[in-house]
């Protein structure tokens, strides 16, 4: 079924509260590849790229989201959690 423009509003509030809180919360990210590069003005440019664990991503994001949505809507947080089983 269609939700309100209320419901949508802090669904929407709750997911961008929940990837902050996302991104802070993957403490224990693995840095698999760190690629170092000197340009020509003496700079070093480097790109790392790194590696976390998918279903501990999940969890967070869940607990996030489900944590955030409870402050908003009840209602919202509970569909969530049935979802997220």
């Amino acid at each position: 079924d269609d939700m309100g423009q209320e419901e949508a509003a802090s669904l929407s509030s709750a997911v961008a509260a929940g990837k902050s809180i996302i991104s802070g919360t993957l403490g224990r990210t693995i840095p698999l590849v760190e690629v170092y590069r000197t340009l020509p003005n003496k700079n070093v440019e480097v790109m790392v790229t790194i590696g976390y664990s998918l279903e501990a991503a999940n969890k967070v994001a869940v607990k996030a989201l489900s944590e955030e949505l409870a402050k908003k809507s009840p209602e919202l947080a509970k569909e969530l959690d049935k979802l997220a089983q």
